[in-house]
């Protein structure tokens, strides 16, 4: 890969990451499928390294888009946890714990790996085009500029941090777009206000995202076309004429 030789001025569990999350083509599917806890603890006592090594390496291909900062940190939590429980007297009650104090964390790792995967794809653009598209969507009664302002940004975080190596970009960034659309569209649908009632910035934004397009508008059965409604209106003022 061309940019292996970046990675390789890097030094220990930095180099690794930069080199498993080398930017490859996105991913359909996720590969790497966490084992039981007892699978997990078995063969973490077994091998530490051997277990930190595989773990990297599978977890960071399938999130080779997430920004360096956040993988590492998502990564080394992970490890760390492990590393913790698996010395613990209830090891499956301590990670099921982790795993709960920790899952915003996990879930901005997915987030920003989907996005910055199409990101990648798409360009800045057809980017901001998509969540045009998205945003009209979810509020279709919300007004052009406002709906183009949040599309623009949407691509501008994106754009900004999927290739930042400040720590916390993506998630300023998530949090600061999703004030933006609560504070833009929030009274414009109901929907999009009962997410902004959610108290977690990260689940706003999920809330907001995952709702289904919105009811379309009903129309009559035939809308007469400029053409039709021109000759009607010239017919109508002969007769009186």
């Amino acid at each position: 890969h061309a940019e292996t030789a970046v990675c390789c001025t890097e030094e220990g569990l930095s180099r690794k990451l930069c080199l498993a999350a080398l930017k490859h083509p996105p991913k359909e599917f996720f590969t790497y499928v966490e084992p039981s806890n007892d699978e997990i603890c078995e063969a973490f006592k077994k091998d530490p390294t051997e277990f930190a090594d595989r773990f990297l390496y599978e977890y960071s291909s399938d999130h080779s888009h997430t920004p360096l900062p956040l993988l590492l940190t998502s990564t080394t939590t992970y490890l760390s946890i492990v590393g913790t429980c698996c010395a613990h007297a209830q090891p499956a009650v301590c990670l099921m714990k982790e795993r709960l104090e920790r899952k915003s964390l996990r879930t901005l790792t997915h987030l920003s790996n989907k996005a910055c995967s199409r990101y990648a794809l798409f360009g800045k653009d057809k980017t901001k085009l998509s969540y045009f598209i998205t945003f009209t969507q979810r509020s279709p009664n919300a007004s052009f500029e406002d709906i183009l302002s949040l599309a623009e940004e949407s691509a501008e975080v994106l754009s900004k941090c999927c290739d930042s190596l400040e720590g916390d970009c993506i998630q300023k960034g998530v949090l600061t777009h999703t004030a933006k659309i609560c504070e833009k569209l929030a009274a414009m649908d109901k929907r999009v206000e009962n997410c902004c009632s959610e108290v977690n910035g990260l689940k706003k934004y999920l809330c907001i995202y995952s709702l289904p397009w919105a009811k379309p508008v009903d129309l009559p059965d035939h809308v007469p076309s400029s053409e039709e409604v021109l000759c009607g209106e010239g017919q109508e003022r002969a007769l009186y004429e």
